[in-house]
């Protein structure tokens, strides 16, 4: 990531601008006092073997969060505190409707969104009404700071922001496309916001200063000074944790709907709590499936959180759930600049192995050699992308016949089939086979589609081989269609039949280059199931004939076997 990462997330849709002063007489309520709250005995306390008490709400809670040594309960009617011990307070009656979904709650107050009359009400420490605020009118999605001071709100292009004290709004950030504000990050010094391209950036919340950037698959909780984010380097998903300028550690274990509450972050789906500054599992609790918890919050030695299905408040003592998990679940967080060498080492010897059973050369990060200096990649280091591709390449060279790759690599000055694992190429594609002298390389992205990228590129080798043994490929144009010819560039034939029953090209890629069709071809029979694109008579014809030739070059005429390229036919 950047160099800053952060907050609570907040983001709707809303009208309306101006400060008016805001009616700050409370209502006297006819209601005492509500205490005894604590249910006893009740059946989510059985169930957790009494680490989850629960209270009754008052009413339907819109938020819930700390307000110094109580929770205050947002109601969609009334505000309320709650203390440890269980005691509900008077409620104070709230005009309008609150917009659970924009609603910050701090030591300091509360902020709530009014659907109603579409302005900002704002609570201060006593919880007095001292400030109504409305936004104008052509205003999109916006965010409130967790100070409770101001609202980040988007005009199109525009990113501005209103102050609640002033009534005044000013221009923060302007865009070249369409900006949404998502999430006000440490206690309001960020914020972050969304392109319509989906790229994401991090803004200073004073001056609008560009502090960062990421790609739309990122995705950031904070609270307090600590962050936990999800982002994809290169292939692999990383779920990252720390303090702003802080180390960054990494949870190798999944974590689905995850929670941040200050130094502990919760899987929800899994059930697990961990402790961000010990670097390990804290607690472990599943909820039964009926439980909808909803406005998490920590206070002192316990979670609490709203069960909007049952319509209770419940408080989790997590140390009654202590966890012993395994080791191994967070690390340190790998880098470019620091990556994991024992891992590195294990997998070079995993590519020592696969060199020696298969006769090749495979190689990736420190072992790449300098190739010429048009040929751009990026090199890949994390581990597990590593892993999976001497996986997956492991599974392909295995189908060969033995001496098969022996042989081919000995057209190559070096004397063997040259593989490279790295990351990624700016062009975007996947492979890339080069030439330098006089020995070929395969550089093979990272992926998905590494196996399909290898048999194409082994082609290329293999077109090489099979001219230089035989002549069965001599007249390969007689089995194209009259007239046609390859655009011998990297731009396909727009006429040429790629489809439906009279395909003569199993895709546009095949119509560039004769060695190009035919490396489409041998992919295709390599990864097929069933060849339905075999049914049409050309694409049948072409592999038959790439077949035979293989076949004549290697001198295998006279064997009673079925090769795995032959299989579709």
């Amino acid at each position: 990531m950047k160099k800053v990462l952060f907050a609570l997330t907040l983001a709707l849709l809303l009208t309306g601008c101006a400060a008016k002063e805001p009616d700050t007489t409370t209502p006297p309520s006819s209601e005492p006092p509500a205490t005894g709250v604590y249910r006893e005995n009740s059946s989510l306390e059985q169930a957790t073997n009494g680490a989850v008490m629960v209270y009754h709400s008052p009413e339907s809670l819109a938020a819930l969060g700390n307000f110094g040594d109580s929770l205050l309960l947002l109601g969609l009617k009334n505000l309320y505190t709650l203390s440890m011990d269980g005691t509900l307070s008077t409620p104070i009656p709230l005009s309008g409707t609150p917009d659970g979904a924009n609603a910050v709650i701090s030591d300091e107050g509360c902020v709530y969104y009014d659907r109603e009359s579409q302005a900002f009400q704002v609570f201060d420490k006593n919880l007095a009404l001292v400030n109504q605020v409305a936004l104008p009118k052509d205003a999109g999605e916006f965010c409130i700071s967790p100070a409770l001071d101001r609202v980040f709100y988007t005009t199109g292009q525009d990113l501005r922001v209103l102050e609640f004290s002033t009534g005044e709004s000013r221009l923060l950030n302007k865009q070249a496309q369409r900006i949404k504000p998502e999430t006000v990050l440490f206690g309001g010094e960020m914020i972050q916001c969304r392109l319509e391209n989906g790229e994401i950036l991090f803004l200073s919340a004073e001056t609008g200063e560009l502090l960062g950037r990421d790609g739309a698959e990122t995705e950031v909780l904070a609270a307090g000074d600590y962050f936990y984010l999800t982002r994809t380097d290169g292939i692999v998903p990383e779920r990252l944790f720390g303090t702003l300028g802080g180390v960054t550690k990494q949870i190798n274990t999944p974590v689905t709907e995850p929670v941040l509450l200050g130094k502990y972050l919760y899987s929800a789906r899994e059930g697990i709590l961990y402790d961000l500054e010990a670097g390990r599992e804290a607690a472990a609790l599943t909820l039964p499936e009926t439980v909808r918890p909803k406005y998490w919050t920590i206070q002192g030695d316990a979670i609490w959180f709203y069960d909007a299905f049952a319509g209770e408040i419940c408080r989790w003592d997590y140390a009654q759930s202590a966890s012993f998990g395994k080791d191994g679940a967070v690390t340190v967080r790998y880098t470019a600049e620091a990556p994991d060498e024992n891992g590195l080492e294990t997998c070079r010897r995993e590519a020592a192995r696969l060199n020696k059973a298969y006769g090749v050369n495979i190689v990736f990060w420190d072992e790449l050699p300098i190739f010429l200096e048009d040929v751009e990649f990026e090199k890949e280091y994390q581990i597990p992308a590593i892993r999976q591709a001497l996986a997956d390449l492991d599974a392909a060279l295995a189908r060969f016949p033995e001496d098969f790759l022996l042989s081919l690599g000995e057209k190559n000055a070096d004397g063997a089939v040259n593989i490279a694992i790295v990351r990624s190429f700016p062009n975007g594609s996947d492979s890339l086979t080069v030439w330098p002298e006089a020995s070929a390389w395969m550089l093979l992205a990272v992926g998905e589609d590494l196996t399909t990228e290898f048999y194409k590129n082994l082609s290329y080798v293999l077109d090489n081989y099979i001219i230089a043994h035989s002549l069965l490929l001599d007249d390969w144009n007689k089995l194209n269609p009259d007239g046609f010819r390859y655009s011998l560039s990297r731009t396909p034939v727009a006429d040429a039949v790629t489809e439906g029953d009279n395909a003569a090209f199993l895709n546009p890629a095949a119509t560039t280059y004769p060695r190009q069709d035919r490396a489409e071809l041998f992919a295709y029979a390599m990864m097929a199931e069933a060849g339905e694109k075999l049914e049409s008579p050309a694409l049948h014809a072409k592999l038959e004939a790439l077949c035979k030739a293989i076949r004549d070059a290697f001198g295998w005429q006279d064997l009673d076997i079925t090769f795995p390229w032959e299989q579709p036919l």
